[in-house]
């Protein structure tokens, strides 16, 4: 799909517009932040691409640590050369999973699969589904837990 957006010509899957378009990146990762502050986590889980665009930043703006869980077409130097299919804060303690949008819940059980093996004292508080976060959501919830997916179709918060 091409599309002109300011000047610009993108590529991407409809999925992918809030995580290409800088400007509305920019907006999901304030969000997020937001939506995370009330929350006790020491790392941050994501797996693919869009995971990647959404958790270093957010990770950095909150001082967290991440872990990666490569999905099993990575071909990186990583995988290829050092065989590391989970990489990361292997002494985590609490962590929640940063996603684009669920809608199996795969990604979700293989993060939690993956961080057990890697590290299997941390504790899965959730996962943030950050393009279903507005701020109308956000006001709802201000001064409170925004709610996480425990499970899918099962919110904490």
């Amino acid at each position: 799909m091409y599309e002109t957006y300011r000047h610009h010509k993108f590529q991407h899957s409809p999925y992918m517009k809030k995580s290409i378009r800088t400007k509305e990146l920019k907006s999901c990762i304030r969000l997020a932040i937001r939506a995370l502050k009330h929350w006790k986590f020491d790392t941050i889980a994501f797996r693919g691409i869009s995971g990647a665009l959404l958790s270093a930043p957010i990770a950095l703006a909150l001082n967290k640590n991440m872990i990666i869980v490569r999905k099993p077409s990575d071909s990186s130097h990583s995988v290829t050369q050092y065989h590391h299919k989970v990489e990361g804060n292997a002494n985590a303690r609490s962590y929640i999973i940063v996603d684009d949008f669920v809608s199996s819940g795969t990604t979700m059980e293989t993060i939690q699969e993956e961080v057990k093996k890697f590290a299997p004292k941390a504790k899965f508080i959730g996962l943030l589904e950050v393009h279903r976060i507005t701020e109308a959501k956000l006001k709802k919830y201000r001064g409170k837990k925004y709610p996480l997916t425990k499970h899918l179709g099962v919110t904490v918060g």
